[in-house]
């Protein structure tokens, strides 16, 4: 195996300036709703950035469920859905 592009446990971190809350929404019918709300380090919601909504569903097909999901262009959860 090629170790040049391999990352050592001691050079992960974690990035404190990207931290965002996910939470789930769903009807339990259709899909999901996945909306991350950005947080700054002291967990509080950072207002400079926007939340970000990415939707999940599952469509039938002949040859079975087809998961589709993609980015919701909204800047509210009422507009997502």
């Amino acid at each position: 195996m090629d170790q040049t592009n391999v990352t050592g446990l001691d050079q992960v971190q974690f990035d404190s300036s990207n931290l965002y809350l996910e939470e789930v929404i769903t009807d339990l019918r259709v899909g999901t709703i996945r909306r991350l709300t950005p947080l700054d380090t002291d967990g509080n919601r950072d207002l400079g950035r926007p939340m970000m909504f990415f939707a999940q569903a599952q469509i039938m097909s002949q040859m079975g469920p087809l998961p589709v999901s993609g980015k919701i262009e909204a800047t509210t959860l009422k507009e997502a859905v």
